[in-house]
């Protein structure tokens, strides 16, 4: 929790989502050997 974070934007019309036709989802993962 204290290691998420999550961010909302449009696509300005430019593309599917943009056009409120589909949605997108992008996930950035470090990864730190212990």
């Amino acid at each position: 929790p204290d290691q998420v974070g999550v961010k909302a934007t449009t696509d300005e019309k430019l593309d599917a989502t943009g056009r409120e036709e589909g949605i997108a989802a992008y996930a950035v993962v470090l990864l730190e050997q212990v």
